[in-house]
């Protein structure tokens, strides 16, 4: 089974980019362009690994965070904060419940690498 992931992303040829990188590696990718849509998709499908920018419109990346780990079926996603505000992603809450934290630009091949790396953790965890 292919894993599963979403991007959550409002910068439209980022996740373009993003989509296409994950769709190239494997990955079964949706998106979301706000926070509204990616807590709707996140109410009705469980993803393994949510790509996620913090400065979100709508509900904020930081508010995504809190409703997955505040639902306990959701407690196995991982999430990787690509953002591009600095001072955002050293928030305490973003050290504590994602699960990585890379400021952007960052490599896409790179950033594939460590989403696979997180789907076989979770994955080891469970088996």
């Amino acid at each position: 089974m292919r894993p599963r992931l979403l991007v959550a992303e409002d910068d439209p040829a980022l996740q373009s980019l993003f989509v296409r990188i994950f769709q190239f590696a494997g990955f079964e990718v949706d998106r979301a362009g706000d926070g509204d849509e990616a807590l709707v998709y996140l109410e009705y499908s469980l993803p393994d690994v949510v790509i996620l920018d913090i400065n979100l419109p709508g509900i904020s990346g930081l508010g995504i965070i809190e409703y997955l780990r505040q639902h306990a079926y959701l407690s196995q996603v991982r999430v990787i904060v690509v953002s591009g505000d600095a001072n955002a992603a050293r928030s305490q809450v973003l050290e504590e419940y994602a699960d990585l934290v890379l400021i952007k630009p960052v490599d896409a091949n790179h950033l594939v690498t460590l989403a696979r790396r997180l789907v076989s953790q979770t994955l080891a965890k469970t088996a």
